[in-house]
């Protein structure tokens, strides 16, 4: 009795945070339904780090590869994540986040020249 008893308190909360969650199809439809807000709240953290970045570079006189890598690694961190709650398939995902992986490891391993 117990057990039906928090099972339907669980029921409830889910029915009260996420609609339709009592079937598959109501949980993906509750994903599918908070995807536009997280996707832009990471694409507003995205805007906001690299903002924060230009500021803090700004005022250290960063050099200019310096910018290009922070700005570089931010933007693809925050794209990927992007593309990832965006719902792409796994197949989609691979050759894109490759492709992201061999910019920041260009990016972090460009010899600034500085001596070494």
């Amino acid at each position: 009795m117990s057990e039906n008893r928090d099972k339907t308190i669980f029921d409830e909360m889910n029915e009260q945070w996420l609609p339709n969650s009592s079937t598959t199809s109501g949980s993906e439809s509750a994903w599918h339904a908070l995807m536009p807000s997280l996707a832009t709240s990471i694409l507003f953290f995205t805007f906001f780090a690299l903002l924060l970045a230009a500021v803090l570079l700004w005022k250290k006189e960063s050099s200019a590869l310096d910018m290009l890598r922070l700005f570089g690694v931010i933007l693809i961190v925050g794209l990927s994540s992007f593309l990832l709650v965006a719902g792409y398939s796994d197949d989609q995902l691979t050759p894109i986040v490759g492709l992201f992986g061999a910019i920041v490891g260009y990016l972090l391993g460009k010899d600034s020249g500085k001596g070494g």
